[in-house]
């Protein structure tokens, strides 16, 4: 668990009680801020004299003055502020904006309620042309705190990645459905349109141009099975047994196509 440093000085200090805000004038914070106080005068002068990691940080400080860093993901902001004979409350803003994330299979279809791995990455790139990861979280509908800015997220669900470009604008929160593009195939044999329909075939899907090895982008048990997968041309695989197929298949954005495969 993170705790503050406290420093307490001779005689006595006072409370410094230090909120974020993403903008001037909005409600602080409830999210974990790395707060960072170091000492700009007096005995401690240069020295870190007080750090939490948690929505507020309180310490007990002798009167002076003092740096205050906070950092939220990549937004950092720096101010000073000075204790004289009281307690003293600042707020430090973030320049922070909100969004919402949703993932919709195709335009106009409901959004996707299953477990989606979000990514944001910087919209920029580093010296070496990398982009750099800010957050990954986990949920069909996340929300995020981000400082002002462009960034990329990518979405992934059964092995299907959508990638979209986000604005975030201090002090507003955004609903951002992203579109995954894709289509819906099924892929059925003989059996499952007869009169053994729990006859065991395994499916893989792999893209185009792959042998047929290693790990697909997509899988199922049945012999009667849907894959929700982007627009485009893919190698199915299936087995019966001793049996094996392999069929090139193509996915059109916001379709229901069906194949009945024959071993």
């Amino acid at each position: 668990m993170a705790q503050n440093k406290q420093t307490a000085a001779a005689g006595g200090g006072y409370e410094l009680h230090i909120a974020a805000v993403p903008v001037p004038g909005a409600e602080p914070m409830k999210e974990q801020i790395r707060y960072k106080v170091e000492a700009l005068d007096g005995p401690e002068r240069g020295k870190v004299v007080a750090y939490h990691t948690g929505s507020d940080l309180r310490a007990q400080l002798p009167a002076g003055r003092y740096r205050v860093t906070s950092v939220f993901g990549l937004a950092t902001t720096t101010s000073d502020v000075k204790i004289t004979d009281g307690p003293v409350y600042h707020e430090t803003s973030l320049n922070a904006g909100g969004i919402t994330l949703a993932l919709m299979p195709y335009f106009g279809a409901p959004n996707i309620k299953d477990d989606i791995e979000w990514v944001v990455w910087t919209f920029g790139r580093d010296a070496l042309g990398n982009r750099w990861e800010v957050a990954r979280v986990r949920g069909p509908n996340p929300r995020l705190m981000l400082p002002e800015g462009y960034y990329i997220v990518t979405a992934e669900h059964k092995g299907a990645t959508a990638k979209h470009t986000i604005e975030v604008t201090a002090g507003n929160n955004y609903n951002y459905a992203i579109n995954l593009n894709a289509g819906t195939m099924r892929v059925y044999t003989e059996a499952a349109a007869g009169a053994n329909p729990d006859v065991t075939v395994f499916w893989k899907i792999y893209p185009q141009g792959s042998d047929g090895t290693g790990e697909p982008l997509a899988s199922g048990s049945s012999a009667d099975d849907t894959f929700l997968l982007p627009g485009g041309r893919y190698l199915l695989v299936g087995t019966q047994g001793d049996k094996a197929v392999r069929k090139e298949i193509e996915v059109s954005p916001g379709k229901k196509q069906s194949l009945k495969v024959s071993f």
